[in-house]
Formats: structure tokens, C-alpha cells, sequence
């Protein structure tokens, strides 16, 4: 679990590399607004891909029959062609 001020620094972080992809910096080209830590940079995108792949299969299981149980023969039919 991320805290504000950590969840604030990744935000950053990323405007900055999305700002960066069109040739522009936050120092340069957006001087008023808050820089990011650059050292959060590399740290963010492990912290959050570790965040996104660590998942439950069990309750992902649990889950998908939940929610299949709720369709109907329709979705389950185009479910299934898919």
C-alpha cells in the first residue's frame, strides 16, 4: 500500500515520463507545476507491477464463477465463442 505523499511522487513521476514521450520536460516546459523524485522513476514501475500481477487465483476463481452464474444464456453463449 502506497501513501499519499508515495502515490503523489509515482504521479509525478509518470506525468513526467508521459511529458518526456513528447519531447518536453516538467522543469523546462511546466515550471510551476511539483517535480517528481527522478530516483521514483524506476522504483514506481516495479512497485506497480508488482501491485498489478499479485493477485489471488482462488478468489479470482471464486469470482468468475460468481459472476458467470449471473449471465444469461445469451452472454454465456457469446462468452464462450470468444
Amino acid at each position: 500500500m502506497l501513501d499519499d505523499n508515495q502515490l503523489r511522487s509515482y504521479a509525478l513521476a509518470e506525468i513526467e515520463r508521459l511529458v518526456q514521450k513528447h519531447g518536453k520536460n516538467m522543469k523546462d516546459d511546466y515550471p510551476m507545476m511539483s517535480r517528481p523524485d527522478v530516483s521514483l522513476i524506476h522504483h514506481a514501475r516495479n512497485i506497480l507491477l508488482y501491485d498489478e500481477l499479485s493477485y489471488n487465483r482462488g478468489d479470482l476463481e471464486i469470482e468468475h464463477g460468481r459472476l458467470m452464474s449471473t449471465m444469461t444464456a445469451e452472454q454465456k453463449k457469446v462468452y464462450h465463442n470468444y
